[in-house]
């Protein structure tokens, strides 16, 4: 039933006719926002070089909810001008309320009274621009992760405020080859890898290459909670992955 489905797309492979089809349909924001971003503190944006528009629309919609947020993560794969869209990101981000429409900025004052949350503009100030080197590669090669950490140098070496974490190629390769170049943060440099002289990688994310290594204990079971023994090798494999990560520098 199409009310029931999520998109996880397991049931496509089931049928040997080919008889299931897939479609995808946006979500507009309004249909989550009011539950969803009420309760939570990180949100991940995706976003292309050239989106301009698109970003701007986005955020405005999300003004009301800002307030409640402790972190904003923008993920974005290379493009020509790559550094210079991520600079127009954030002085969209930075803009004050006086920018916004008014029906839009009284309900985003009403709901920060609400909740008693901090002002909407300093959340710009805590960004994780995602560097998504080659977008849901999940590939083990050496190459992929070379890609994302190239596509990481490139934003550090830039004066954009905020954390850079890598993605997109992300591997077992991807640790051992930061600590080579030296650009591994660790917790108590975190706050120069924010805006220092030295800039440093603040965090590694893993997605398809970490969906590969687990996908065998998630086909076995839809609940993996309830069968502790499969539950804690999935961890076990989980823990391995980002154990490299918290070793002391």
């Amino acid at each position: 039933r199409r009310d029931r489905c999520y998109g996880c797309g397991r049931c496509l492979p089931v049928c040997p006719w080919g008889l299931i089809a897939a479609h995808s349909y946006p979500t507009p924001i309004d249909a989550v926002a009011q539950q969803v971003l009420s309760q939570v503190d990180a949100l991940e944006i995706h976003t292309h070089v050239g989106e301009h528009a698109a970003f701007k629309d986005l955020w405005q919609t999300l003004q009301p909810w800002i307030g409640n947020l402790q972190i904003i993560s923008i993920s974005c794969p290379d493009g020509d001008g790559l550094i210079n869209y991520l600079k127009d990101l954030q002085q969209i981000m930075k803009a004050p309320e006086s920018s916004l429409g008014e029906d839009l900025r009284d309900s985003a004052i009403a709901l920060k009274i609400a909740l008693k949350t901090k002002p909407h503009n300093a959340i710009w100030q805590n960004v994780i621009w995602q560097t998504d080197g080659r977008p849901m590669s999940g590939d083990i090669g050496k190459g992929t992760t070379h890609a994302a950490i190239r596509l990481a140098e490139k934003v550090l070496q830039s004066d954009l405020l905020g954390y850079v974490q890598l993605a997109g190629g992300t591997n077992q390769y991807t640790v051992p080859k930061l600590y080579e170049l030296g650009l591994l943060a660790h917790a108590k440099s975190l706050n120069g890898s924010m805006n220092g002289a030295t800039r440093l990688v603040s965090g590694v994310a893993y997605g398809s290459f970490a969906r590969r290594l687990l996908v065998s204990f998630t086909d076995q079971t839809l609940y993996l909670e309830e069968t502790p023994a499969l539950l804690w090798k999935a961890v076990a494999i989980a823990e391995s992955l980002i154990a490299p990560l918290k070793r002391p520098i």
